[in-house]
Order: structure tokens, then sequence, then C-alpha cells
């Protein structure tokens, strides 16, 4: 279907490089990045990066096939007699705390149905899933005590909305989904130690129109209007700058090279503590499962950073699904005692893994 909307017959670096130079203008030939010859990219970030009018179904082989030589041939070379994966997990794997995963590593798998739809249990069992809601925002929540972020998670609300809702001075009803987009951008990427260009950037890759001195104005607004965690956060950064190491809520320490505290400081507490949540949750869920007699009835599919994959027999599945959330709210408040729970953890059944989200 792309090579006949395209006209051309088949998708090659040579046939595609031909379509676009007789498609673009001059300037956007100009500006289209090169390879080390001179030839014109037709790499797969090439086509994610340039919004050109007329390669969209290039843009979209390209995404195409970067899903199936990343997660297709890839993944079957990891494949086992018994059409299984079995991939190898490790505790405090990355620098943050977090599990890392290899042969395959299934956290990286995109959320897209059309991959998650392959992955399906054996007959007569079904997938149960449940994933923490917002666990790195909900724990910043926790760690800097910031009032307005427990009390719209206390209530039930979304935390992007109530958020937006301050920044862009208006009600929460009249948030519109480029404002809520906005300021999740926002919070996660000054959380994660972005400054106020790459802020920008960000932004505007994402649909922003603003102008860089309006972001700036939303940013110092968002602040403003988020004083305990920005003291919280900026504590964070003095400590890591000072001391060379920074620590998660249950006292885990990551050494901090002299060139680089600011990002880590910022990231290690709050995705370390949550990837301590998530150990708890799963120690639980062992528990939980064997008290409630279910443990012989269930497999441990994957976890993909804070979402637990299970597979159980399609008749215990919805003892399975609550138990699954009992466990994963319990490790919340093994870390956080009297911890927001509300709206933490939903599990979901399904036929295949995209189902069951």
């Amino acid at each position: 279907e792309i090579t006949k909307s395209l006209g051309i017959a088949e998708l090659k670096p040579s046939s595609i490089e031909k379509y676009l130079k007789e498609n673009l203008t001059d300037s956007e030939l100009a500006s289209w990045p090169k390879t080390a010859t001179g030839r014109l990219s037709t790499a797969v970030p090439t086509f994610e990066e340039c919004e050109v009018a007329g390669v969209e179904p290039l843009v979209e082989y390209s995404k195409l096939k970067k899903l199936v030589s990343s997660f297709g041939d890839k993944f079957l070379d990891n494949l086992n007699p018994d059409s299984r994966f079995r991939s190898s997990l490790v505790i405090l794997g990355a620098k943050t705390g977090r599990y890392s995963c290899y042969s395959p590593n299934v956290q990286q798998i995109p959320r897209e149905s059309a991959i998650r739809n392959m992955f399906v249990p054996e007959e007569g069992n079904v997938m149960v899933v449940c994933d923490f809601s917002q666990i790195e925002v909900r724990v910043a929540a926790e760690l800097a005590r910031e009032p307005a972020w427990l009390n719209s998670y206390s209530n039930g609300e979304d935390i992007y909305i109530t958020i937006a809702a301050s920044v862009f001075k208006c009600s929460s009803e009249s948030v519109t989904k480029d404002m809520r987009s906005f300021a999740k951008v926002v919070v996660l990427g000054t959380m994660y130690g972005m400054g106020k260009q790459k802020l920008y950037n960000a932004l505007v890759r994402n649909g922003s129109t603003l102008s860089y001195d309006e972001t700036c104005s939303m940013i110092d607004t968002y602040y403003e209007k988020h004083k305990r965690y920005k003291d919280y956060r900026d504590a964070n950064a003095n400590f890591g700058e000072t001391n060379l190491y920074i620590s998660t809520m249950s006292g885990l320490r990551r050494k901090l090279a002299t060139d680089k505290t600011y990002g880590a400081s910022l990231n290690t507490p709050v995705q370390g503590t949550s990837a301590e949540i998530m150990h708890h949750s799963l120690i639980t869920l062992w528990k939980n499962l064997k008290v409630s007699g279910l443990l012989g009835k269930t497999k441990f599919c994957a976890i993909v950073h804070d979402e637990i994959v299970l597979e159980a027999a399609e008749d215990s599945a919805p003892h399975v699904a609550k138990v699954l959330e009992d466990s994963m709210v319990q490790g919340y408040k093994a870390i956080f005692p009297n911890g927001v729970v509300t709206g933490l953890a939903e599990a979901a059944i399904g036929s295949t893994w995209a189902e069951a989200k």
C-alpha cells in the first residue's frame, strides 16, 4: 500500500532518496539530513524528526520498520521451543535502582496494540495486568509533601489537569487536551532536570505554539504554585552537588560523578523509590498468591517499570486481579505507610497483553 501511494516499486534507500528528490522543494532538500557520503538520509529517525508535507507514508513505513526490527526479528531470536520468552531480570540493574531486563528486553516493548496483541496466554488462561497510576509523580508528591498534588490524588483527580488549571489560571473544567499535555511535559521534564530551553524544545515538539518567553513564564508560574516541590527539588540538587551522592526513600545511595550531579540528584530519589515500591509489591504478591492458594494457577510474565504482567487460569483471574491490586497497594504503603492510595492501581483482564490494559 505504501509503495502504491508513493508510486515507487520498492522501498529501498535508493528509491526512497529518488522519491524525496522528486517531491521535496529545494529548501526542504537543503535542510534534509545527509549521510556521511552526502546522500539524503533514509534512516528511521530522520522521518520521525522531519516534518515535511508529502512524506507521511514514509513516516508510517519508518515507524513500522522500526517496530519490526526492534520487536519482531530480534525477539524471535529469543523464542523458546514452547513459544515463550524467558527474559532475565536484574535487581538494581539500573543506576537509579530499577530492574533491568535482557534476552529479550521486554521493558522496551511499546504500548502499541499491534505489538502487545502478539503476547497471548496459554489456552484456558488470560492475561492479568496492573500498573501504578502516575507512580513517579505520586512518589515526588509524597517525598516533597506537595499539598496541591497530595490533595489532588486524595480526591481522585487527574493530576495533570489539576496542575494545568493552576498554571493556566483557569478551572479544571476549562482545561483542554493541549493544556493537560503541556502540564505533563513540564512536570516530567522538570522532574528529570530539564532546563527552560530543553523544556521549550520538548513542548514545541509536543505541539505547543507558545513563544519561548511565554513558556518560561508558564514554568515560573508552575514553580510558584508548587513551592514545596520546588524547594524539595532544589534541596536535592544542592545535596547531590555537595555530597556527591543521593539516596532513595529506603536509604539506597547512588554515587554521583562531579560533572553529572544535577539530573541524577533529581531523578534518583523519585525513580529509585518507585523501584523500591515495585520490589515490595512483588514480594508481597508472591506471599499473597501463596496464602490465597493461587500461586500454582498464576505465571509471572514481566515487569515493565511500573507494570506487572501475569498469566492466570481464566476461572481464577478475577481473584488474581484483586490480589495483584492489593499487593501493589501494600507495596506502596511499605514505603509510604500514610501515603495516598486513591486510584493507585487497577488491574485488568484480557485475552492478550494489549486487551488487559
